[in-house]
């Protein structure tokens, strides 16, 4: 029977998610799953994709930069179907192929320098391998300068000269002689080049991971300094190029730059088939292919192909017809334009930087001492979580596709498609005014969504040097998708806190069963209720009790978390009432202590202890705060004591962890703070892997 694509694609629609979870990549499923972004997509469109309920999205992310000319372009589906009508003869490999002579010849022209040679990749990770062993072997040195946040992609070399620890965690040893300077640096690449030994400095002209713009003549110095060192100068242009920045290469913004070696891919393949270019000058090509029996010496088998050369020249074209590099500088400036004229209004935003369509919308602390609590909370719990609150709420209310640009950076960024017209620039823009809106309520539930996440992101820490696991994932990722293996902050304590690993194991059976995560957000509500109630008699007796009731609360408060990760069922609905249901027990457990108090049976030391209590486990956070944001910085998270960092704390206080559950049990417990410190450096001494 002949195969049928189109019975294939009906038949199995919807099982996505089955699918990845049995046979490609399941934590990547559940970080979908637990965001909102677990759709199932059956048709795209320029900037658009409808998923199988027929919704439609606007995309704000192109395939991290693949499909400038939008998914599906008509001139580029035309020119792939004719080759293929003409049943040409394509990878013969002894031959010299018409095609890729005839895209090397387009892309030569479109380039400001006079590089002589194209040598044809699959994608642009294997355009960096390609470049590190033309410069390597074309001056005879050996060491790559890169970039502090650099990425140059995940293959074995290119990771080598990535500047992000999260992506090289676990792959160690790397290539030698590649050496990390500061992004902007020129005193620092000036230090490195003085040492003789450089062959080569890669530099991304925008970098991807925060859209950090370089300083005006930044390139251009830096593209002198290796001349007169005798290194390369090697432009990744992988994805700020083919226009996306309103020049062809974006390191054309910054005046007379004179590459060796420009990378291109992404986009060169008009979203069908990956391509990818790697222009550089013949005299780099003559030390590299510099007899007849190495004329093979670099290449690959799938290079040159007639599909995906066909799919380059087709996309230069469409690129001319409809004039798209300055349609991107026109889209850039409308949302860079829009999106700065909301700053003023909203105190999160910190910054909004833009090249053409490369936009990076950066937050801050805010001012007003309620937001600042809450970004103070949620970077403690993990720095790598707010952005999320962004995106999350984008896709789910808004059905607008974004992602978070990099590992510990509070910034979104912005990829659109080329092809916007100016009805998508505004539903973005109210979209996202919109968001923003709600985020500058605290509490609310926008905050809420992160409190939910950062649950997940304490309950799922694991081992030191340990894979990374869904929490981080989270985190990044991408939703800095794109990275596919987002960072995860380890620890020794696999499975999270104590109180956490119990109420995952207590709620397993309860996975399969039709209980939700709100039925037990309902009984915690009834026992902090009670507690409440047992509180405010007053006595000895009726505060055990108490105590009891709060102990079975702070673990159903866990519990529902734990159950709605197991299952997936993450909603807006239950985040907001699990938010109710936390402000009505503070509230009653206030009022019920202070009853309990004002009758005086408890005794004069039962305030003062709840205060030293307070003050202690307040003091404890500070120092989780200062040590997460000492780790995110890469500085020793605990001066010189050895083996203790902020999951030490973490793992101590970590059944102390929400807002609620803290003030009931410093003021509830009159004896709190003493058995508190006992159980801290108990845990202190004893602590070990689980």
């Amino acid at each position: 029977m002949q195969f049928n694509i189109k019975e294939l694609l009906a038949g199995a629609q919807g099982t996505n998610f089955e699918l990845h979870d049995k046979h490609i990549n399941p934590q990547f499923s559940k970080v979908l799953r637990t965001i909102g972004f677990d759709h199932c997509y059956t048709r795209g469109v320029g900037p658009y994709l409808w998923d199988d309920k027929g919704n439609k999205y606007l995309d704000m992310i192109a395939g991290y930069g693949v499909f400038n000319l939008g998914r599906n372009h008509p001139s580029v589906k035309q020119a792939l179907i004719d080759f293929m009508d003409v049943d040409y003869a394509s990878l013969v490999q002894m031959e010299a192929p018409l095609l890729s002579g005839l895209l090397a010849e387009e892309l030569k022209t479109r380039i400001p320098n006079e590089l002589d040679i194209v040598y044809f990749t699959n994608s642009g990770t294997e355009g960096v391998e390609t470049a590190i062993k033309f410069a390597r072997c074309s001056t005879r040195r050996s060491t790559i300068i890169y970039c502090k946040k650099a990425f140059h992609g995940l293959s074995n070399g290119s990771l080598a000269l990535n500047g992000d620890e999260s992506f090289r965690k676990g792959f160690e040893p790397f290539l030698p002689d590649c050496r990390m300077i500061a992004f902007n640096d020129l005193n620092a690449l000036e230090d490195e080049l003085m040492k003789g030994d450089v062959a080569g400095f890669i530099v991304e002209p925008v970098q991807g991971k925060g859209v950090n713009l370089p300083a005006p003549g930044y390139l251009r110095d830096a593209a002198a300094l290796c001349r007169r060192h005798g290194a390369l100068f090697i432009a990744d242009e992988i994805q700020s190029g083919m226009g996306r920045t309103g020049r062809f290469l974006a390191l054309e913004h910054d005046g007379d730059v004179d590459p060796d070696i420009v990378i291109l891919s992404k986009s060169l393949s008009g979203g069908y088939v990956p391509v990818g270019a790697v222009l550089t000058r013949r005299w780099i090509y003559d030390h590299v292919f510099s007899s007849l029996d190495r004329a093979v010496v670099h290449s690959s088998t799938f290079g040159q192909g007639g599909m995906a050369m066909a799919a380059g020249l087709a996309t230069l074209s469409t690129m001319d017809e409809f004039d798209l590099i300055a349609r991107a500088e026109r889209i850039g400036r409308q949302l860079g334009e829009g999106l700065q004229a909301m700053q003023s209004r909203f105190e999160l935003i910190k910054d909004v930087r833009w090249r053409g369509c490369m936009v990076g919308i950066e937050f801050g602390p805010p001012r007003s001492l309620g937001l600042r609590t809450g970004w103070e909370m949620v970077h403690a719990m993990d720095s790598n979580l707010f952005p999320q609150a962004i995106t999350m709420p984008l896709m789910q209310e808004h059905r607008v596709l974004t992602q978070v640009a990099g590992h510990h950076i509070d910034v979104i960024k912005l990829l659109p498609t080329l092809v916007m017209n100016d009805d998508d620039i505004r539903w973005f823009l109210n979209a996202f005014e919109d968001v923003m809106q709600k985020m500058e309520k605290f509490p609310g539930p926008a905050w809420d969504v992160l409190s939910r996440l950062g649950k997940i992101a304490v309950t799922n820490r694991g081992r030191k040097h340990s894979p990374q696991t869904q929490s981080a994932s989270i985190m990044q990722t991408q939703p800095d998708f794109e990275t596919a293996a987002p960072e995860q902050k380890v620890n020794s304590k696999a499975g999270g806190t104590w109180a956490h690993r119990i109420a995952r194991w207590a709620i397993r059976p309860l996975v399969n069963t039709s209980v939700t995560p709100n039925h037990l957000t309902t009984l915690r509500l009834l026992t902090g209720v009670a507690a409440a109630g047992a509180f405010a008699v007053g006595d000895y007796f009726w505060t055990a009790w108490g105590g009891l009731l709060f102990v079975v609360s702070a673990f159903l408060d866990r519990a529902d978390g734990e159950l709605a990760r197991l299952t997936g069922q993450m909603s807006t609905t239950g985040h907001r009432y699990d938010l109710v249901s936390d402000v009505v027990v503070t509230v009653l457990l206030f009022i019920g202590i202070g009853i309990g108090l004002s009758n005086g049976a408890l005794g004069w030391w039962a305030p003062l202890m709840g205060i030293i209590s307070g003050l202690s486990v307040a003091a404890i956070f500070w120092v989780v705060t200062r040590m997460e944001q000492k780790s995110a910085k890469g500085e020793p998270a605990f001066g010189s004591v050895k083996g203790f960092d902020a999951d030490d704390v973490l793992f101590i206080v970590g059944p102390m962890a929400w807002l609620d559950d803290l003030i009931a049990l410093l003021l509830a417990s009159s004896f709190g703070a003493p058995l508190f410190l006992i159980f801290a450096l108990y845990q202190l001494k004893h602590k070990k892997a689980v």
